[in-house]
């Protein structure tokens, strides 16, 4: 991947955009645009720190949302979105959000 470092400090910016990130307004496509460039790009020591705290964090948030013998949802679930279909746990929730927890 050519300019690695560029690619960690863009995505971490992005990272903290809550509109993306803050837990309710969490989908498995927003995180996974976060966690497969910083995974990409983890050999190169460049802000490791930063990358491993939100990774944690981010896993923490995703662990936290699986629904025994159903999976995970694609949006998280949250009391203001509760009924919105894809709050609830489906294939392509539980294979987003696998990838990315992987």
């Amino acid at each position: 991947m050519p300019r690695p470092e560029r690619v960690v400090d863009t995505v971490l910016q992005h990272a903290r955009d809550i509109r993306y990130t803050r837990p309710e307004r969490q989908t498995a496509c927003n995180i996974l645009d976060i966690a497969h460039p910083l995974w990409l790009t983890r050999t190169t020591g460049h802000r490791t720190d930063e990358t491993m705290t939100l990774a944690g964090r981010l896993l923490t948030d995703a662990l936290g949302r699986w629904v025994d013998g159903e999976g995970f949802s694609f949006k998280a679930p949250h009391p203001t979105t509760r009924s919105a279909p894809e709050t609830q746990p489906t294939l392509q929730g539980t294979e987003m959000w696998l990838a990315i927890i992987w």
